[in-house]
């Protein structure tokens, strides 16, 4: 019975990116830009970007993120000339979706802002 169950509660990639592009599709990232848009705690940035992050990885949903402000939101970010270590980490995630998302966009799609 314990081997039944480990098996239907293992998450498979497929799942996996499935769930991602149901959230991209009901417009999670848009709501996660417009929360890193208020005044967000060191630690809630660092979810959000983190989450985005995520998201990502799954080359389907890159445009729909790009569209609905993720790059534009992760390029603005700025924590001044000296980041303290929290900072740090927050700029590293940004940056890493920014690389994430621009690894497999045609460049000549981007508007002058992005």
């Amino acid at each position: 019975i314990d081997a039944k169950k480990d098996a239907k509660e293992e998450d498979t990639p497929a799942a996996v990116r499935e769930r991602i592009r149901k959230l991209a599709n009901a417009n999670v990232p848009r709501a996660m830009v417009k929360l890193l848009e208020g005044s967000a705690s060191d630690s809630t940035q660092e979810k959000l970007f983190e989450g985005m992050g995520r998201m990502a990885s799954e080359h389907s949903v890159r445009g729909i993120m790009i569209q609905q402000g993720c790059l534009t939101t992760c390029l603005q970010l700025d924590k001044g000339e000296k980041p303290n270590e929290a900072e740090q980490k927050i700029l590293r995630q940004a940056r890493s979706c920014i690389a994430k998302l621009l690894v497999t966009t045609n460049p000549s799609i981007l508007t002058v802002s992005q």
